[in-house]
């Protein structure tokens, strides 16, 4: 079959060098105007076309397509084109992350954009997806509510294992990957076995955070960032697109190719980049720099450049978007001091400005793994250190919540990073309430040893007391290295406290408080109790004391219900309809005081509270 005669719509200049050039072409081309379309039903083996993606710099070029076939009903009512490529030195690369989109022309008409390959293939083949089912996403109506899927993150139990951080560095760093996996498991490949020819590009993360970063996405490559020229009404099909999901001092884009444009809406990709339905994702133009050809999976490097536009639709067949639409995004402020600045403006202090997408299932991984690779930029993230930090989260409609953890070890940045990822997950997926994040600060504090004070046991200088009298108790204590030390802590007898037994829980707050959870349940049953009980957290570099004494109470659906007459007892255990326990303990007083360094660790402290005087 000959070559498809739509050349002749090109411009006279460049139809001449066409020709002088033959069928390899590799000079810049322009994609048709208002291009007929080709329905897969048309399509057969053996038909030639061609296709337009950027190679280098910004103007898309010509890359050769023969038609193999039809892949029939690969999901249910859709099918994909499957085609050999050529030119462009693609029969040495194989099909390049990064071409995702890239418009197909089949018989000067416009079949589809290339979607999907398969890793370590020798030859060029790509999946070509229907641009009927492209077309289909315009169709959708505008405005739709972005996604936001249960999550184990969202739940309260995630929010009430945060009284307690992790942390053991190994545990903390296989909880945080088990976490991403889980959270990569929204994103999608254009089909079974294949690996979509998308482009996830980081600027700014090094590769311990880019490792981190494929659990969530699968493959990143590195990117650099552009301020590019080009505006809205030069961006045309086979342009290079991408979708940011971090912007400023750190980026992390999904790039790929444009395919069709109709006025200012245009359809991208080929293939769903998160499969999350409604989004709200900023759309940037970007520069190519030169392919990598891989023996796995070739791709582009990439510089993003400017916003000029948002995807509003991510759908099987591709993303949807729309020249000078505004996607919000959210201000993220990360600062971090410390003496051991490598790379501070400031002696012992950076600050970092990022722009994060308005995408709540990948919001949590995003800033975790940014937190931890802005303190890795800023000095190292591994290795004995202390790290301190404070995050303000603003919210439309609800007060600050302002957030402190103290962490230390070698692992002390991945615990922070996994502290913020329970965090942020409990935020953006919530059972009750879709939460609009106006702005967050993160700051860190770096400190080059560990600072930990173990609790090894603890001890009241007198065992009988009264309700009200103060009694000293002694606390064992260990540092880092080893050295001993004690602590004289003065607890007041809580002055209501009954005759007989009374339970000290003595300890760093962290653990104070998860004890306090344990004692007397509590399940939060709104956003607005979240945050009332997230703020009643404490640090570790905080000393608590629990008093406790023997209590016949009730567990009752996450409430506890101390010291209930037998009665009652018996009339809430009848009650079949809601999960009840004994509750053997109730909490009588909490004391918490500032402590010069960080504590871990929690002992109990028996006492026996006599009669007040004159009482038998």
């Amino acid at each position: 079959m000959k070559n498809p005669p739509a050349t002749t719509r090109v411009r006279p200049l460049l139809l001449v060098l066409l020709l002088w050039a033959g069928a390899g072409v590799s000079a810049a081309q322009t994609a048709p105007v208002d291009p007929e379309v080709i329905g897969i039903e048309e399509v057969v083996r053996g038909q030639r076309g061609y296709g337009l993606s950027v190679f280098a710099g910004s103007e898309p070029e010509r890359f050769e397509v023969e038609v193999i076939g039809v892949m029939q009903n690969v999901y249910p009512g859709m099918s994909f084109i499957l085609a050999r490529l050529s030119g462009q030195d693609l029969e040495r690369s194989g099909v390049v992350r990064g071409m995702s989109g890239s418009p197909v022309y089949i018989e000067g008409r416009l079949a589809g954009a290339v979607a999907f390959s398969w890793d370590f293939a020798k030859d060029a083949i790509a999946g070509i997806t229907p641009i009927a089912d492209m077309h289909a996403l315009q169709d959708l109506p505008a405005g739709g509510t972005r996604s936001r899927p249960a999550s184990e993150l969202g739940s309260p139990r995630s929010l009430i294992q945060l009284a307690k951080p992790m942390a053991d560095s190994a545990r903390a760093e296989e909880e945080l990957r088990a976490h991403l996996e889980v959270l990569g498991q929204g994103t999608a490949s254009a089909m079974t076995g294949a690996s979509s020819a998308l482009a996830f590009v980081s600027s700014g993360f090094e590769p311990r955070s880019q490792s981190l970063l494929r659990l969530v996405l699968g493959e990143v490559a590195s990117a650099g960032t552009t301020v590019d020229t080009l505006e809205p009404h030069e961006i045309g099909p086979g342009a290079s697109v991408a979708g940011v999901l971090i912007g400023g001092d750190l980026k992390l884009a999904a790039s790929g190719t444009l395919t069709d444009r109709s006025g200012d809406q245009v359809v991208a990709f080929g293939h769903p980049v998160l499969s999350l339905g409604p989004v709200k994702i900023p759309m940037a133009v970007a520069e190519v720099l030169t392919v990598v050809a891989s023996d796995l999976s070739s791709f582009k490097l990439t510089n993003v450049g400017a916003v000029v536009g948002a995807f509003d639709e991510d759908r099987l067949p591709g993303m949807r978007g729309r020249l000078g639409a505004i996607a919000p995004t959210t201000p993220v402020r990360i600062s971090v001091t410390g003496a051991a600045g490598v790379l501070a403006k400031e002696p012992g202090q950076r600050a970092y400005h990022l722009e994060v997408a308005d995408v709540p299932l990948m919001r949590p991984a995003l800033l975790a793994v940014a937190t931890l690779q802005t303190v890795d930029a800023f000095s190292y993230a591994s290795g004995d250190q202390s790290l301190d930090l404070a995050a303000t989260f603003r919210f439309a409609g609800y007060d600050d919540v302002v957030v402190r953890q103290s962490f230390d070890g070698s692992g002390a940045a991945i615990s922070a990073a996994l502290y913020l990822l329970q965090l942020v997950g409990f935020f953006e997926l919530n059972p009750w309430v879709d939460v609009e994040t106006s702005g967050v600060d993160i700051e860190l504090a770096q400190g080059p040893e560990i600072r930990t004070l173990s609790l090894l046991g603890a001890h009241a200088e007198r065992r009988a007391v009264r309700a009200g009298d103060t009694v000293d108790v002694l606390l064992d204590l260990r540092s880092h290295r080893g050295q001993r030390t004690q602590r004289r802590v003065p607890v007041l007898v809580p002055a209501d406290a009954a005759p007989g037994p009374l339970y000290l829980f003595v300890g760093d707050g962290s653990s104070v408080d998860a004890a306090a959870l344990q004692i007397e349940p509590f399940e939060p049953k709104s956003f607005e109790e979240s945050l009332r009980l997230l703020g009643s957290f404490h640090s570790r570099d905080s000393l608590g004391v629990l008093s406790v004494r023997p209590a016949r109470g009730l567990v009752v659906d996450g409430r506890a219900l101390p010291d209930l007459p037998d009665s009652m007892r018996s009339l809430w255990q009848g009650r079949g309809a809601l999960a009840t326990k004994p509750l053997a303990l109730s909490i009588v007083s909490r004391e918490f005081v500032a402590s010069d360094l960080p504590l871990e660790g929690l002992e109990r402290v028996d006492l026996e509270v006599l009669p007040a005087v004159g009482m038998r």
